[in-house]
Order: C-alpha cells, then structure tokens, then sequence
C-alpha cells in the first residue's frame, strides 16, 4: 500500500512547535544581524538533525504509515527552514536519506527499488549496501547506518 504524502496533515505536536519556531525565527532574524542570525541558525539546524536522527530514526520502529508521516512532518519543518535561510534544509541529508529508506515501498512498479530488495542489499555486505544507497542517491549514509534505519522498519 502506497501512502500519499500530500493526504497526511502534520501531526498537531508539530504544528504547535513549528508556530513557536516560525515566530522565534522571525525575531531573531529581526534582532541580530545576517551574519550571526546564519551562525546561530546553522547550528540550531545541526542540533535539530542530531536530535532528530538520535531519539526518533534511531530509536523509533515504523509501520509504512509511521514512516510517511515522519516524511510529511520533516518536510514541513523543511519548508519553514527553507524559508527562512533557502535550501538550509539540505543540510539534513542524513534525516533525509534516513527516511527515504524508510518509506520504500513493499512493491513497485517496474523495477524500482522495494524494501525488500534494499534490505537484502544492505544486508548482504557493504558493497551491495553502498550499491543500493547509491541507486536510491542517498550519499549522507554509511551501510551501518542503512543497516540500523532498515532495521527500525517493521
């Protein structure tokens, strides 16, 4: 079963925090200059991402629902990080690749990449793991790291 991203609504515990972080953007940007607004917002970003891939891809099991609401409230966040400092949210690559992995579909038409067939790459060894990442252009993950996100799928 395909779940389609745009049906998903951000979950009410992110509309909420992304109304605090949009309105405390908007102050600091006001408040401080381009230069350290930029410093203070790129490591807020590092700090968001370690947070994000610690104690939620790391540690969280996700049925397909569960990882294609992930994908729609990390592309929120995305679109208002985006819109405060353009293509910012790039520097999230490995939440990014994370949870491409983790929305792969059971099937697919064609020939196009399944769970089924990243898991049995990544599993096999480390060339076929980087051969899959590779296929799907995820760059900002190791096979281990495949590997444990894989894993988190149930």
């Amino acid at each position: 079963m395909d779940i389609d991203n745009d049906q998903l609504s951000v979950s009410a515990e992110l509309d909420e925090l992304l109304h605090i972080i949009r309105r405390n953007l908007k102050f600091l940007q006001q408040a401080v200059s381009t230069t350290y607004f930029r410093r203070i917002f790129r490591g807020a970003l590092s700090k968001l991402q370690e947070q994000l891939w610690n104690d939620i891809i790391s540690k969280q099991s996700f049925t397909g629902f569960g990882a294609a609401q992930l994908q729609r409230d990390v592309s929120a966040l995305a679109a208002v990080i985006d819109s405060y400092v353009p293509n910012a949210s790039g520097a999230m690559g490995s939440i990014h690749g994370g949870i491409r992995l983790l929305t792969l579909p059971l099937e697919a038409e064609g020939s196009g990449m399944t769970l089924r067939r990243a898991s049995d790459g990544v599993f096999k060894d480390n060339d076929a793991a980087r051969e899959v990442l590779e296929e799907l252009g995820i760059e900002s993950l190791t096979p281990q790291n495949a590997r444990n996100i894989l894993q988190r799928r149930v």
